[in-house]
């Protein structure tokens, strides 16, 4: 089974996974991971593009995210479903968008968590990655959480 990676677009949600976890210097064949996304470049994809940077300044150019913008792939919505079919192999999601696909990742949707700071977030959402409960929310859709948006709560 083929498992595609994810990136974790969820209001109210933390940063990166630590880089060096994402990639290690490997040799190996040319490969080409297509990211979908929607709306036009920004400083939340900041992200991804740099995860790609480092992934292909690591493997000499052989491994490569392309980050397709504007929901060229797929619909905002359908991202999940994409990664399913092997239509490409990451995406942003979030799960205000479809919250029945994904309901325990709902959770963070609650209002005035007691996060405190950016890093009690970070930990939080960290955490929150590698509960059972989230992981198969997304095993489902073939795809594993490898990093958060990191965005303020909205209360």
């Amino acid at each position: 089974m083929k498992i595609g990676a994810l990136s974790a677009l969820m209001a109210a949600f933390a940063v990166a996974m630590p880089v060096s976890a994402i990639a290690q210097t490997v040799d190996g064949p040319r490969v080409e991971w297509n990211h979908s996304t929607w709306g036009k470049k920004r400083a939340f994809n900041a992200g991804i593009e740099k995860v790609g940077e480092i992934v292909s300044q690591r493997t000499g150019g052989k491994f490569t995210i392309k980050v397709h913008y504007g929901e060229a792939l797929s619909k905002d919505k359908e991202n999940l479903d994409g990664i399913k079919l092997g239509a490409f192999e990451m995406a942003d999601f979030c799960n205000f968008y479809s919250p029945g696909k994904v309901p325990a990742w709902m959770v963070m949707t609650m209002p005035f968590l007691p996060l405190g700071d950016w890093n009690v977030g970070k930990d939080v959402r960290e955490a929150m990655m590698k509960h059972p409960a989230f992981v198969a929310d997304l095993a489902q859709w073939n795809a594993v959480a490898y990093m958060s948006g990191l965005l303020p709560q909205y209360e």
